[in-house]
């Protein structure tokens, strides 16, 4: 195949083509690769540099390379893919879900930015499902990068939003108005759904509801043995760990820590093996600071502080250090 012997000469007849006939030549080889039948993600590093015009083909050709790249759990590739869709522009029926795609793929990277496109997608969506599934992501978000009354202020209106029919995506959101309570969000209603906790089915949303009530229940006193048979159901097939590999696994992995559970540490275990393969940079930092608090308690200090370390320079990466809380410091 056609090649430069060396980068350095690549290089040098790549900085002799004037910046506007490189971005033509890029949209010129993308559309040659189109032909060709050369992968997707080969023609998208080629429009990440070319001219946007608003064209529907280099759109989607963006959203596949997006996709192809999140299989392999290259995020950081999928958000770039993704921005630059956004940027050609696409058609206006289309930018709910670019914005969602992008914003999905951020919580992997950047929270802030996340929460913003999640946001904007939210206010674009119609369908009701859809728009409860995409509230639910975006509270979760903003639990870690906002203050927790704006989690609590969405998942709170998109519960009352949510048709009676969309039980699972329901029990989704009030597990996040009662997760709220926990980051100093008063909420004596949702508190007092601990007492008669009814879960209706065992997908994800009921999982999630699980998971933070075996947590309420565990800290208001209900016992250990209960909060943790509650809290091993939430866990159990890893329809939690893989619907959200980032918030509520932690407080069900968690009741099995003070419960003293041997399997507490293989549980993190797990969640870690998720974050590696998605490529998510939230729930490796997840990882690090539930599994050092659980080393804490056992006694492994100087595990326990290289775990919570790791966690502290990931959190500024990802954004969570702009909120008020600080578990890893404390």
């Amino acid at each position: 195949p056609l090649g430069f012997v060396h980068p350095l000469v690549g290089a040098a007849i790549r900085g002799d083509v004037p910046p506007g006939e490189r971005e033509l030549r890029h949209g010129r080889a993308a559309r040659l690769l189109v032909d060709a039948g050369a992968p997707v993600e080969q023609v998208a590093a080629h429009l990440r540099a070319a001219p946007a015009r608003g064209e529907a083909w280099v759109v989607e050709t963006l959203r596949s390379a997006a996709t192809a790249a999140r299989r392999k759990g290259a995020a950081d590739s999928a958000v770039a893919y993704l921005a630059r869709a956004l940027h050609e522009p696409p058609a206006a029926d289309r930018r709910p879900g670019i914005l969602l795609g992008l914003g999905l793929a951020e919580t992997l990277t950047s929270g802030p930015s996340a929460a913003a496109h999640l946001r904007e997608a939210w206010d674009l969506l119609d369908d009701p499902r859809r728009r409860a599934q995409v509230a639910s992501v975006l509270a979760r978000t903003l639990l870690f990068t906002a203050p927790a009354r704006d989690a609590a202020d969405v998942a709170s209106r998109a519960a009352a939003e949510t048709p009676p029919e969309l039980v699972d995506e329901r029990q989704a959101l009030r597990a996040l108005e009662l997760a709220a309570v926990f980051y100093g969000v008063a909420n004596d209603a949702a508190v007092a759904r601990l007492e008669h906790l009814q879960l209706e089915g065992d997908g994800p949303g009921a999982r999630m509801l699980a998971a933070i009530s075996a947590f309420g229940r565990a800290t208001y006193g209900w016992g250990a043995q209960e909060s943790a048979e509650l809290a091993r159901w939430a866990l159990e097939g890893g329809v939690l760990i893989s619907a959200d590999p980032g918030l509520f696994p932690v407080p069900a992995i968690v009741v099995l820590v003070l419960a003293d559970q041997e399997d507490a540490l293989s549980a993190w275990d797990e969640l870690r093996t998720l974050a590696h393969r998605r490529g998510s940079l939230v729930g490796n930092l997840t990882v690090n600071l539930w599994r050092g608090f659980t080393l804490l308690r056992r006694g492994d200090l100087r595990e326990a502080q290289a775990s919570l370390e790791a966690a502290q320079e990931q959190f500024a990466d990802w954004g969570r250090l702009r909120s008020r809380e600080s578990y890893g410091a404390a």
